[in-house]
């Protein structure tokens, strides 16, 4: 949670899951403050990214992208869980309480999964996949709290720095529009480690 310089062995591992990947330790995560990945105003978009989750200590959940008070994607590493968990906030719904399908061992330790949340106010609804197929759907809808805020990768950030995330990240990707889960089912094919 310090400020520290950044080496490129302490970011990145060669075993991506296409080519190199983001490495964190729990220690360490990336920010960026005033950044249109806020996705604040917008009543549609796909966040996603591959995931390889090596926590295997509580705190469980660990947060690989989010604009707190927006949007979130999160994994629960717990042995007795290991889900994948989003969460996102509107003008309408302005809960931001995370939503995991009741399955477990969608995103097994120590293995490369991919996960994504897509959001369309139209459809009414928040759906989150993993590795191209869809576990969890929620009815949301309205545009994505516009206050100005920032994004992180690798942890959150509330009162605090926490909730870091240990393993690696790659191909971490925002849209501005909800990919289908025939456009995701097929990039976890042509990319899948």
């Amino acid at each position: 949670g310090a400020t520290r310089p950044l080496t490129k062995e302490l970011m990145f591992s060669n075993e991506g899951a296409v080519g190199s990947g983001g490495k964190f330790d729990g220690t360490l995560c990336l920010t960026r403050t005033a950044t249109g990945l806020t996705l604040s105003d917008r009543g549609v978009f796909t966040v996603m990214a591959w995931v390889k989750s090596t926590r295997n200590k509580a705190p469980w959940e660990g947060v690989l992208l989010a604009s707190p008070a927006h949007y979130a994607l999160a994994v629960d590493a717990n042995p007795a869980s290991q889900r994948f968990l989003a969460a996102i906030s509107t003008a309408q719904s302005t809960a931001f309480d995370y939503r995991s399908a009741t399955a477990t061992n969608q995103i097994v330790t120590g293995q490369w999964h991919h996960v994504a949340q897509t959001y369309d106010t139209a459809a009414a609804k928040m759906s989150q996949y993993v590795d191209g197929n869809l576990v969890q759907t929620t009815a949301v809808s309205g545009n994505v709290n516009s206050a100005a805020g920032g994004v992180f990768m690798g942890c959150r950030k509330a009162a605090s720095y926490d909730q870091f995330f240990i393993g690696t990240l790659d191909e971490v990707a925002v849209y501005t529009r909800a990919l289908t889960e025939a456009e995701l089912l097929d990039y976890v094919t042509r990319t899948r480690p």
